[in-house]
């Protein structure tokens, strides 16, 4: 049985879950201090908190998780004299296509605007899928990022269903049709990413809705899914 890749497989009868299947260790000794900054980090970048607060603007409240996992698992790779990147497939990958996208930006229409989204949103990009390869390692910790996203999901799913219903739509000069306003944070502000990143996790919520056994919590998490299967449509 593959256990990485059957994570989602509830317990068996004979008592043989996949945490114990999944014997193999972390590939790098990962902080739990650079975990959880890097969980702050997606509830910032999702929910952005600063767009409800402007008191939070200035603190540019998204950059210090993400130094301080970077810093705190970096820190971890030295002093247990461990590789700081584990160049696995997918890190080969997106390295292939990071390296594809510098060599043609003398090709782009505008090159200077290529640079810019090379520099920051990408780059932005780039970092924090090398904190999620080097720190979700484990089927716990897989689990928590799947049951943070799913919290998430539900803020974004009411606002989506809220302006629906509250008749918060585009400008019609803006679209040929009638579509409601997205949810103000820098991924999902247009209606199509919202539905995008509801789409995203739905799948993560219904792994979770197989493996848990709890009432209330599967309770919550019919509830989010079908919420966020509402905001989509």
């Amino acid at each position: 049985m593959n256990a990485v890749r059957e994570w989602w497989r509830p317990i068996s009868s004979a008592g043989v879950g996949v945490e114990v299947l999944n014997s193999s260790p972390p590939r790098v000794p990962a902080s739990s201090l650079a975990f959880g900054a890097l969980i702050v980090f997606t509830l910032i970048l999702l929910l952005a908190p600063q767009a409800h607060f402007a008191v939070l603007v200035p603190l540019r409240i998204a950059l210090w998780p993400v130094l301080v996992a970077c810093g705190a698992y970096v820190f971890g790779c030295v002093s247990h004299g461990r590789p700081v990147i584990v160049w696995t497939r997918e890190l080969k990958l997106a390295a292939w296509l990071a390296g594809w996208a510098v060599s043609t930006v003398p090709l782009s229409l505008w090159p200077g605007g290529s640079i810019d989204v090379l520099q920051g949103q990408y780059l932005k990009t780039l970092v924090v899928f090398w904190l999620l390869a080097s720190l979700v390692t484990s089927l716990p910790r897989f689990r928590r990022i799947a049951w943070a996203l799913s919290l998430m999901s539900v803020v974004l799913a009411l606002t989506g269903v809220k302006n629906y219903l509250t008749g918060s739509f585009l400008q019609p000069g803006d679209v040929p049709v009638q579509r409601i306003h997205g949810y103000e944070a820098a991924l999902t502000s247009n209606p199509n990413d919202l539905a995008l990143m509801l789409n995203l996790i739905l799948p993560l919520s219904v792994a979770l809705l197989l493996v848990e056994r709890r009432a209330g919590r599967r309770l919550f998490l019919l509830a989010a899914i079908a919420l966020s299967v509402v905001g989509v449509v």
